[in-house]
């Protein structure tokens, strides 16, 4: 079982990567450096400050969804699911979903697959993962090629489609746009899932701060990082057959509060920057958890 004392140290600064293109920001290191963390770069870093100066609650957005995402794995893994598919991971560090469910799931051995796209997350996650290889693996895969994913050796190598799974796609959906089918792409993972099984979904908002939500979106697109966000109902569509877990979709701080998880904070851990102080419940982030039936 994954030693749950086992932290990320996310203190040591970023290593370039083969294949790494370092001209360009990155999604997955600017949500890093709103966590608190230290792989990023330059090119990351001046993208996420000219970003803050017109969206200043982004960092209060990132903060409330990974809180969110330690709440949907502690319930997850006391309702007994131990088996987690989390595509579009970013670097598994702060709570990330391996070491939350170590914590709340006594007696068992979660088994966690991530999937990511960037060779970066692929790169340092093998290195923070390599502790207990046999119960978390990282793969390089396209949320695009959702059968790719789903047909990769190592995933099947981990993951029992026979048995119950918990389908993360935490704030990654919305860099899907329109064109390259994200509905489909979601159908088509929902349906290789057995049931009992679980989809845990959030997604970048346009309806609490229509004006910022459409800059976002604009400003990744600029970057080249393409990206939609979206009406509720649009993220409710990908819920389509599912039955949510109460209470309901809605915006992300709202769901559950009170479900504490957690943290080990071991002795010289670094911890995420404060927060803004704007209320976590107002982040413009919507979604939720809903049951395969």
């Amino acid at each position: 079982m994954p030693n749950p004392d086992f932290f990320y140290d996310n203190t040591r600064p970023a290593r370039p990567v083969p294949g790494v293109d370092l001209s360009r920001p990155s999604a997955a290191r600017m949500y890093n450096l709103m966590l608190g963390g230290t792989d990023n770069f330059e090119v990351d870093r001046s993208a996420l400050d000219a970003l803050l100066e017109q969206v200043p609650e982004m960092r209060d957005m990132a903060l409330a969804n990974r809180k969110w995402l330690g709440r949907v794995v502690r319930y997850l893994s006391e309702s007994g699911i131990d088996q987690f598919l989390d595509i579009g991971s970013g670097l598994p560090s702060q709570n990330p979903t391996h070491q939350v469910a170590a914590r709340h799931v006594p007696g068992r051995e979660p088994r966690v697959v991530y999937v990511d796209y960037d060779p970066m997350v692929l790169s340092h996650a093998r290195a923070i993962l390599a502790e207990d290889p046999s119960t978390t693996t990282v793969v390089q895969g396209d949320l695009r090629d959702p059968a790719q994913i789903l047909d990769h050796p190592d995933v099947n190598a981990f993951i029992d489609f026979n048995q119950p799974v918990a389908l993360l796609l935490v704030a990654v959906l919305h860099f899907l746009p329109d064109d390259q089918h994200p509905h489909r792409v979601v159908q088509t993972l929902r349906d290789a899932l057995p049931p009992g099984s679980y989809i845990a979904i959030s997604h970048v908002d346009n309806a609490m701060a229509p004006q910022r939500a459409a800059f976002l979106q604009d400003y990744y697109t600029e970057r080249g990082i393409p990206g939609q966000v979206r009406s509720p109902e649009q993220v409710t569509r990908f819920f389509h057959g599912t039955e949510p877990v109460d209470p309901g979709l809605g915006y992300i701080g709202s769901w559950r509060p009170d479900l504490t998880v957690t943290d080990p904070d071991p002795a010289g851990a670094p911890h995420p920057p404060p927060a803004t102080g704007s209320d976590p419940a107002q982040a413009w982030v919507y979604g939720g958890l809903c049951r395969v039936p």
